[in-house]
């Protein structure tokens, strides 16, 4: 989330961002939107140790996934998909008791 929300404030030339965030049994799910100018799909591929790919990374070695989507009128929106696994869920039911 702190790297998404550095990125609108850094490139989206945007006037609005939402964050959600959805824990259920099975996984946590994020999702940053905005509505700046957008994010090419070279940019969405770009290789490196920061940015998306950072990202893209830590989700994966979280055993999740990452998604990042241009809407045609502009805008991005993250997807972040972190699956819970035992530690995570027993952590979440102490929190949540």
């Amino acid at each position: 989330m702190q790297e998404a929300l550095g990125n609108v404030a850094r490139h989206a030339c945007a006037r609005h961002v939402s964050v959600n965030i959805a824990v259920d049994a099975q996984a946590v799910t994020l999702v940053v939107e905005d509505n700046g100018v957008g994010i090419s799909a070279v940019a969405r591929r770009k290789a490196g140790r920061f940015g998306l790919s950072g990202m893209r990374s830590h989700c994966e070695a979280l055993g999740g996934s990452l998604r990042v989507a241009s809407a045609k009128s502009g805008g991005t929106s993250v997807y972040a998909h972190l699956p819970l696994g035992g530690s995570a869920r027993r952590m979440l039911r102490a929190v949540n008791a």
